[in-house]
Protein backbone atom coordinates (compact mmCIF):
# COMPACT_ATOMS: atom_id res chain seq x y z
CA UNK A 1 0.00 0.00 0.00
CA UNK A 2 1.29 3.46 -0.98
CA UNK A 3 1.84 5.82 1.96
CA UNK A 4 -0.25 8.96 1.41
CA UNK A 5 -0.34 12.32 3.17
CA UNK A 6 -3.05 14.98 3.08
CA UNK A 7 -1.23 18.32 2.80
CA UNK A 8 -3.57 21.31 2.72
CA UNK A 9 -6.18 19.32 0.81
CA UNK A 10 -3.71 17.73 -1.62
CA UNK A 11 -2.98 14.01 -1.28
CA UNK A 12 0.76 13.36 -1.69
CA UNK A 13 3.16 10.46 -1.62
CA UNK A 14 6.37 10.56 0.43
CA UNK A 15 8.66 11.24 -2.55
CA UNK A 16 6.50 14.25 -3.51
CA UNK A 17 6.86 15.71 -0.01
CA UNK A 18 10.63 15.21 -0.18
CA UNK A 19 10.69 16.94 -3.60
CA UNK A 20 8.77 19.90 -2.18
CA UNK A 21 11.06 20.11 0.86
CA UNK A 22 14.17 20.13 -1.35
CA UNK A 23 12.57 22.79 -3.53
CA UNK A 24 11.96 25.00 -0.48
CA UNK A 25 15.57 24.55 0.64
CA UNK A 26 16.80 25.46 -2.84
CA UNK A 27 14.53 28.53 -2.92
CA UNK A 28 15.86 29.75 0.45
CA UNK A 29 19.41 29.18 -0.81
CA UNK A 30 18.61 31.29 -3.89
CA UNK A 31 17.37 34.12 -1.65
CA UNK A 32 20.59 33.95 0.40
CA UNK A 33 22.71 33.94 -2.76
CA UNK A 34 20.74 36.97 -4.00
CA UNK A 35 21.42 38.82 -0.75
CA UNK A 36 25.11 37.97 -1.11
CA UNK A 37 24.99 39.34 -4.68
CA UNK A 38 26.19 36.14 -6.27
CA UNK A 39 26.30 35.65 -10.04
CA UNK A 40 22.81 36.17 -11.60
CA UNK A 41 23.45 33.29 -14.02
CA UNK A 42 23.61 30.99 -11.00
CA UNK A 43 20.74 32.49 -8.98
CA UNK A 44 18.05 32.63 -11.71
CA UNK A 45 18.23 28.86 -12.50
CA UNK A 46 18.06 28.16 -8.76
CA UNK A 47 14.82 30.14 -8.51
CA UNK A 48 13.31 28.44 -11.54
CA UNK A 49 14.26 24.91 -10.47
CA UNK A 50 13.07 25.46 -6.88
CA UNK A 51 9.67 26.78 -8.04
CA UNK A 52 9.22 23.77 -10.32
CA UNK A 53 10.15 21.38 -7.50
CA UNK A 54 7.69 23.04 -5.11
CA UNK A 55 4.80 23.34 -7.56
CA UNK A 56 5.11 20.12 -9.53
CA UNK A 57 3.59 17.65 -7.00
CA UNK A 58 0.42 19.71 -6.56
CA UNK A 59 0.08 20.67 -10.23
CA UNK A 60 0.59 17.08 -11.36
CA UNK A 61 -2.42 16.05 -9.25
CA UNK A 62 -4.59 18.34 -11.31
CA UNK A 63 -3.02 17.87 -14.73
CA UNK A 64 -2.01 14.20 -14.83
CA UNK A 65 -3.85 12.29 -12.08
CA UNK A 66 -6.24 9.45 -12.97
CA UNK A 67 -8.75 10.67 -10.36
CA UNK A 68 -9.95 14.06 -9.07
CA UNK A 69 -8.47 15.85 -6.07
CA UNK A 70 -11.55 15.02 -4.01
CA UNK A 71 -11.09 11.30 -4.72
CA UNK A 72 -7.40 11.62 -3.82
CA UNK A 73 -8.41 13.16 -0.48
CA UNK A 74 -10.68 10.16 0.10
CA UNK A 75 -7.72 7.87 -0.64
CA UNK A 76 -5.76 9.65 2.09
CA UNK A 77 -8.61 9.21 4.55
CA UNK A 78 -8.87 5.51 3.64
CA UNK A 79 -5.15 5.11 4.34
CA UNK A 80 -5.62 6.58 7.81
CA UNK A 81 -8.76 4.51 8.47
CA UNK A 82 -6.88 1.27 7.77
CA UNK A 83 -4.55 2.11 10.66
CA UNK A 84 -7.26 3.60 12.93
CA UNK A 85 -10.56 1.88 12.05
CA UNK A 86 -12.29 2.92 15.29
CA UNK A 87 -11.40 6.63 15.04
CA UNK A 88 -14.79 8.39 15.12
CA UNK A 89 -13.51 11.65 13.64
CA UNK A 90 -11.89 9.78 10.74
CA UNK A 91 -15.05 7.76 10.11
CA UNK A 92 -17.15 10.95 10.04
CA UNK A 93 -14.60 12.58 7.74
CA UNK A 94 -14.77 9.59 5.37
CA UNK A 95 -18.58 9.73 5.24
CA UNK A 96 -18.52 13.46 4.50
CA UNK A 97 -15.83 13.03 1.84
CA UNK A 98 -17.84 10.30 0.09
CA UNK A 99 -20.70 12.79 -0.22
CA UNK A 100 -18.30 15.45 -1.51
CA UNK A 101 -17.03 13.02 -4.17
CA UNK A 102 -20.60 12.24 -5.23
CA UNK A 103 -21.51 15.93 -5.48
CA UNK A 104 -18.30 16.59 -7.37
CA UNK A 105 -19.56 14.29 -10.13
CA UNK A 106 -18.46 10.74 -9.42
CA UNK A 107 -17.14 9.02 -12.56
CA UNK A 108 -18.57 5.47 -12.42
CA UNK A 109 -16.52 4.49 -15.48
CA UNK A 110 -13.24 5.14 -13.66
CA UNK A 111 -12.14 1.96 -11.88
CA UNK A 112 -9.81 3.83 -9.48
CA UNK A 113 -12.54 6.25 -8.41
CA UNK A 114 -15.11 3.52 -7.83
CA UNK A 115 -12.58 1.33 -5.99
CA UNK A 116 -11.74 4.23 -3.65
CA UNK A 117 -15.42 4.85 -2.80
CA UNK A 118 -16.08 1.11 -2.42
CA UNK A 119 -13.06 0.77 -0.11
CA UNK A 120 -14.33 3.65 2.03
CA UNK A 121 -17.69 1.95 2.48
CA UNK A 122 -15.99 -1.34 3.34
CA UNK A 123 -13.80 0.39 5.95
CA UNK A 124 -16.92 2.02 7.40
CA UNK A 125 -18.48 -1.44 7.79
CA UNK A 126 -21.04 -1.17 4.98
CA UNK A 127 -19.98 -4.21 2.97
CA UNK A 128 -23.23 -4.33 0.99
CA UNK A 129 -22.72 -0.79 -0.29
CA UNK A 130 -19.06 -1.57 -1.01
CA UNK A 131 -20.10 -4.55 -3.14
CA UNK A 132 -22.68 -2.41 -4.93
CA UNK A 133 -20.05 0.16 -5.83
CA UNK A 134 -17.69 -2.60 -7.00
CA UNK A 135 -20.45 -4.01 -9.22
CA UNK A 136 -21.12 -0.55 -10.62
CA UNK A 137 -17.46 -0.18 -11.56
CA UNK A 138 -17.31 -3.70 -13.01
CA UNK A 139 -20.08 -2.81 -15.47
CA UNK A 140 -17.57 -0.51 -17.20
CA UNK A 141 -14.36 -2.31 -16.20
CA UNK A 142 -15.20 -6.05 -16.10
CA UNK A 143 -11.53 -7.09 -15.97
CA UNK A 144 -10.46 -4.75 -13.17
CA UNK A 145 -8.55 -6.96 -10.71
CA UNK A 146 -8.85 -4.30 -7.98
CA UNK A 147 -12.65 -4.26 -8.20
CA UNK A 148 -12.96 -8.04 -8.56
CA UNK A 149 -10.74 -8.65 -5.51
CA UNK A 150 -12.60 -6.00 -3.51
CA UNK A 151 -15.96 -7.54 -4.33
CA UNK A 152 -14.78 -11.04 -3.39
CA UNK A 153 -13.30 -9.81 -0.11
CA UNK A 154 -16.42 -8.00 1.11
CA UNK A 155 -18.97 -10.58 -0.03
CA UNK A 156 -18.87 -13.01 2.87
CA UNK A 157 -21.71 -15.58 2.94
CA UNK A 158 -23.86 -13.35 5.19
CA UNK A 159 -23.17 -10.21 3.14
CA UNK A 160 -24.14 -12.12 -0.03
CA UNK A 161 -27.58 -12.65 1.48
CA UNK A 162 -27.83 -9.00 2.57
CA UNK A 163 -26.76 -7.99 -0.93
CA UNK A 164 -29.55 -9.98 -2.58
CA UNK A 165 -32.03 -8.64 -0.01
CA UNK A 166 -31.04 -5.12 -0.96
CA UNK A 167 -31.57 -5.93 -4.64
CA UNK A 168 -35.03 -7.34 -3.97
CA UNK A 169 -36.05 -4.38 -1.83
CA UNK A 170 -35.27 -2.14 -4.80
CA UNK A 171 -36.82 -4.51 -7.33
CA UNK A 172 -39.20 -7.08 -5.71
CA UNK A 173 -39.96 -8.66 -9.07
CA UNK A 174 -36.34 -9.66 -9.77
CA UNK A 175 -36.75 -13.44 -10.10
CA UNK A 176 -33.01 -14.02 -10.67
CA UNK A 177 -32.18 -12.22 -7.42
CA UNK A 178 -34.82 -14.23 -5.54
CA UNK A 179 -33.43 -17.50 -6.87
CA UNK A 180 -29.91 -16.45 -5.93
CA UNK A 181 -31.18 -15.46 -2.47
CA UNK A 182 -32.58 -18.97 -1.94
CA UNK A 183 -29.21 -20.51 -2.82
CA UNK A 184 -27.24 -18.07 -0.65
CA UNK A 185 -29.59 -18.61 2.31
CA UNK A 186 -29.15 -22.38 2.05
CA UNK A 187 -25.36 -21.98 2.09
CA UNK A 188 -25.50 -19.53 4.98
CA UNK A 189 -27.69 -21.79 7.12
CA UNK A 190 -25.27 -24.68 6.62
CA UNK A 191 -21.91 -23.03 7.21
CA UNK A 192 -22.11 -19.77 9.14
CA UNK A 193 -21.29 -19.43 12.86
CA UNK A 194 -24.38 -18.77 14.99
CA UNK A 195 -24.68 -15.18 16.23
CA UNK A 196 -27.19 -12.32 16.36
CA UNK A 197 -26.20 -10.85 12.98
CA UNK A 198 -26.61 -14.23 11.31
CA UNK A 199 -30.09 -14.76 12.74
CA UNK A 200 -31.33 -11.26 11.85
CA UNK A 201 -30.07 -11.70 8.27
CA UNK A 202 -31.74 -15.12 7.98
CA UNK A 203 -34.94 -13.69 9.45
CA UNK A 204 -35.05 -10.94 6.79
CA UNK A 205 -34.25 -13.44 4.05
CA UNK A 206 -36.98 -15.90 5.07
CA UNK A 207 -39.43 -13.03 5.37
CA UNK A 208 -38.53 -11.87 1.86
CA UNK A 209 -39.05 -15.45 0.60
CA UNK A 210 -42.47 -15.59 2.27
CA UNK A 211 -41.61 -18.07 5.03
CA UNK A 212 -42.92 -16.11 8.04
CA UNK A 213 -42.84 -19.09 10.41
CA UNK A 214 -39.14 -19.66 9.81
CA UNK A 215 -38.50 -15.92 9.92
CA UNK A 216 -40.10 -15.73 13.35
CA UNK A 217 -37.95 -18.58 14.62
CA UNK A 218 -34.82 -16.77 13.47
CA UNK A 219 -36.01 -13.53 15.13
CA UNK A 220 -36.46 -15.45 18.39
CA UNK A 221 -32.96 -16.95 18.04
CA UNK A 222 -31.48 -13.50 17.47
CA UNK A 223 -33.18 -12.21 20.62
CA UNK A 224 -31.96 -15.18 22.63
CA UNK A 225 -28.39 -14.26 21.66
CA UNK A 226 -28.90 -10.55 22.28
CA UNK A 227 -32.23 -9.42 23.80
CA UNK A 228 -31.26 -5.75 23.33
CA UNK A 229 -30.54 -5.96 19.59
CA UNK A 230 -32.70 -3.24 18.00
CA UNK A 231 -32.91 -4.88 14.57
CA UNK A 232 -34.05 -8.18 16.09
CA UNK A 233 -36.62 -6.38 18.26
CA UNK A 234 -37.99 -4.51 15.23
CA UNK A 235 -38.14 -7.69 13.16
CA UNK A 236 -40.00 -9.53 15.93
CA UNK A 237 -42.44 -6.63 16.23
CA UNK A 238 -43.07 -6.56 12.48
CA UNK A 239 -43.71 -10.30 12.50
CA UNK A 240 -46.62 -9.94 14.91
CA UNK A 241 -49.89 -10.81 13.07
CA UNK A 242 -51.37 -7.33 13.52
CA UNK A 243 -48.24 -5.74 12.00
CA UNK A 244 -47.89 -7.97 8.97
CA UNK A 245 -48.77 -6.46 5.59
CA UNK A 246 -52.09 -7.71 4.20
CA UNK A 247 -51.91 -10.60 1.77
CA UNK A 248 -52.66 -9.72 -1.83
Amino acid sequence: MVLLFDVYGVCMQLYELVLEALGIILFISAIIFTALKRDVKLVIPMYLISIIMIAFPALSKVAFADVTLEVQRLECINEKLVNNPADTSLRNLAQKQIEVVKKDGLDSTNASTVATVATSNALLGDSVKAAQWADKGLQFNPDSKTLLDLRDNVLTPRIKVEYQLNKLQQNPGDSAAKEQLKQDVTQLEKNAPRNTNLFTTLCKARLMLGDTAQAERFADSALQHNPANKEAIDLKKNLQPQNRPPKK
